[in-house]
């Protein structure tokens, strides 16, 4: 091997016993690396690769299969031996795992905000049921009251991104967490570009910016933009980012951002009552607006007009990764939205719905 081989290995090695450091100690993960490493990655980040005028992801994508395709190329032509190209590419595998951690993956480490907040108590069925009706018949009422603007939505994606980001700023400095005003959520086109691996958005620690599939309905960005760039924020937890999303959201004065924070909340009330309360569920779905509907549907097809791509695969490989990254509940985390939300509303009952 090798001095770049060793010194890979190494970075590897000195990442991985970070590793263990940080999860032995959540504290000196917020202190070390949150308020210390990860927040100055971010300041620079943001003051400079944020402004390019397209996705990092295209630019990091690129930069993986013209190495991969090189690396290919010199074995095929006998200009490296098998055991170089097999070392090189676990070398450029390791930097990628090194890349990952600390240039966002040891967030992982950090106290989730359900338990920060003791947000993960179990909720009765009877608390379930009353959610349901309340969040149905706010949904309703905002689509009424605000019919002209909801028919027809904002469309620039810079405004959204924008307008949102300050949203999201805004929940994190109010609660005394740290914001990052150059953070991005980039449009990622062409439509499906995600949507054919069943994701609605993702951030990739690679590019160090959010990204959400150009082909969502209109009634989906917004607080799909939002519970990315919580990511970005910091936070690793689905429910987490759920939870932020829906709060920050739905203290905007745009009648639009706040409607879709409501709705997509609602849809986890619905999925919820689908499986588990299938008589409630009907009655649910014959009582609200056709407009409600219509927005429903425009969801629906939005997200299944693109055939998954190994979809047995995906659901597999990111219930490893959540898993293995502390999120035991794997991808039931997204929904644990539900009782964070019912207790966050019983123990800032005033405060909530004065907001």
């Amino acid at each position: 091997m090798s001095v770049c081989h060793f010194y890979c290995f190494g970075f590897l090695a000195f990442s991985l016993a970070a590793s263990v450091f940080f999860n032995s100690n959540s504290a000196l993960t917020e202190q070390i690396y949150y308020r210390l490493i990860y927040s100055n990655f971010r300041w620079l980040w943001d003051h400079s690769f944020s402004f390019l005028p397209l996705p990092v992801i295209y630019i990091w994508l690129a930069f993986v299969f013209t190495y991969t395709f090189y690396s290919f190329y010199q074995y095929f032509k006998n200009k490296v031996k098998y055991t170089k190209l097999i070392i090189n590419l676990l070398c450029f595998i390791s930097l990628h795992i090194c890349w990952f951690y600390w240039a966002w993956g040891y967030n992982y480490n950090r106290i989730q905000l359900g338990i920060r907040w003791n947000l993960y108590s179990d909720i009765t069925e009877n608390e379930f049921i009353e959610a349901l009706k309340e969040q149905t018949q706010l949904v309703g009422t905002l689509r009424i009251a605000d019919s002209i603007i909801l028919d027809a939505p904002m469309q620039n994606p810079l405004a959204l991104e924008s307008e949102v980001r300050k949203l999201i700023n805004n929940f994190q400095e109010s609660h005394g967490f740290l914001s990052f005003s150059g953070i991005r959520c980039r449009d990622l086109k062409p439509s499906g570009f995600l949507l054919i691996w069943a994701a609605s958005g993702v951030y990739l620690p690679f590019c160090s910016e959010s990204q959400i599939d150009a082909g969502l309905s209109v009634y989906s960005k917004p607080f799909t933009i939002a519970h990315e760039l919580s990511h970005g924020m910091g936070w690793t937890h689905e429910g987490d980012c759920n939870l932020i999303a829906y709060l920050a959201c739905r203290n905007s004065k745009n009648p639009y951002i706040r409607y879709c924070a409501e709705l997509n909340y609602w849809r986890y009330l619905l999925s919820h009552a689908s499986r588990n309360f299938s008589e409630i569920y009907n009655q649910t779905i014959s009582q609200i607006p056709l407009k409600v509907k219509s927005d429903l549907l425009s969801i629906h097809e939005a997200n299944n007009r693109y055939p998954e791509f190994l979809p047995n695969f995906r659901n597999w490989f990111y219930e490893w990764y959540l898993i293995k990254n502390g999120i035991q509940s794997g991808q039931k985390s997204y929904t644990e939205l539900i009782p964070m939300l019912i207790n966050y509303k019983k123990k800032n009952q005033e405060d909530f719905y004065n907001e």
